[in-house]
């Protein structure tokens, strides 16, 4: 990963990642 991102796009990757961890969560609740 660069480092040449700038603030706004390291927050937004950083949403971006827990928002998927979440949901692929959510996902492996609702399928047990």
């Amino acid at each position: 990963m660069c480092e040449k991102l700038n603030v706004d796009e390291k927050i937004i990757l950083k949403i971006y990642s827990e928002s998927l961890a979440w949901s692929s969560q959510q996902s492996a609740e609702l399928i047990c």
